[in-house]
């Protein structure tokens, strides 16, 4: 194998774990809003005065709210 094969290889599998580790991170950043939200949300009940069988609405129209961006096409 000549050190170019060599060089390529190794460039291929540095890029391989580079988008791992990104995905990785956005993974954890996706989790870690989440729970975020989670610990926040009897904060928020006190701060709207919503009852808490409503709670799951607010919950709810988060993370729809946090989908919708990435689904929307670009302008």
């Amino acid at each position: 194998m000549s050190s170019r094969e060599e060089s390529t290889t190794t460039q291929s599998a540095i890029v391989v774990w580079l988008g791992f580790l990104l995905m990785c991170l956005g993974m954890f950043m996706a989790v870690f809003d989440i729970q975020v939200v989670a610990t926040s949300l009897p904060a928020i009940q006190s701060a709207l005065a919503i009852p808490p069988d409503a709670m799951s609405w607010i919950q709810t129209a988060y993370l729809i709210a946090e989908w919708l961006p990435s689904r929307s096409p670009a302008c």
